[in-house]
C-alpha cells in the first residue's frame, strides 16, 4: 500500500496493520516524541485533513494510534500531499513552533 510505505519512508512512524484487505492504515510514532499523536492530529487538521488519534482500550491505553481510512478517490498524488503535510506538522511540533490551536479534553476525539 502506497500510503503505508510512504509513512514508513518518513522514518517517523511505525505502521501497525497490513492494509491489503481493508482500506485502513493505522500507525504510531516510531520513537518517543515530546508531543502526542493527538497534537499531530490537531495540527494536520489545520491543513484540512481529519485523521483521528485514539488511545487503545484497557490494558493497552498507554498506546496511541492514528488511523487513515482510504477512500476510493484517494490518489497517489493525494497521498504525497497528505504525507508532506503530516511531515510538516510533525516538524512544526518537534521544533516547538506549531502548537495546535485547540485541544479537546476528551480522549480520541477531534474538535472542529
Amino acid at each position: 500500500d502506497y500510503l503505508a510505505v510512504s509513512l514508513l519512508n518518513t522514518g517517523k512512524f511505525e505502521v501497525l496493520n497490513d492494509a491489503k484487505h481493508i482500506p485502513v492504515v493505522t500507525f504510531k510514532f516510531k520513537n518517543k516524541e515530546k508531543f502526542t499523536l493527538f497534537d499531530l492530529s490537531y495540527k494536520v487538521r489545520e491543513r484540512g485533513w481529519i485523521v483521528p488519534a485514539y488511545s487503545l482500550p484497557p490494558n493497552a491505553e498507554s498506546i496511541t494510534i492514528m488511523r487513515v481510512v482510504i477512500r476510493e478517490n484517494f490518489t497517489a498524488d493525494m497521498v504525497d500531499i497528505f504525507v508532506n503535510d503530516l511531515k510538516n506538522a510533525f516538524e512544526s511540533l518537534e521544533n516547538g513552533t506549531g502548537k495546535p490551536k485547540h485541544k479537546s479534553s476528551r480522549k480520541g476525539h477531534s474538535v472542529s
